[in-house]
């Protein structure tokens, strides 16, 4: 499934349909970011501890991030 029709509540409350939880796997309770840009609002489920979840999604990637940092440190002087 791709779209799912939400509603607004008059509390600025949205429910979102089970089975697009389903395919999120998201479950009652989880905490998610919401960021909104002119007509969209983006939903991302997020952590109990956010660096965990950035260390993981960074996983293999720590001599690109390096040069990147070397990178940033060259344009900062």
């Amino acid at each position: 499934m791709e779209y799912a029709f939400v509603k607004v509540s008059s509390k600025n409350q949205l429910v979102i349909p089970q089975d697009v939880m389903d395919e999120a796997n998201m479950k009652e309770g989880e905490k998610l970011l919401a960021k909104a840009t002119s007509n969209k609002i983006e939903l991302v489920k997020i952590s109990d501890d956010p660096l965990e979840e950035i260390r993981n999604a960074n996983k293999g990637k720590e001599a690109e991030i390096r040069e990147v940092i070397k990178e940033a440190l060259k344009w900062k002087k």
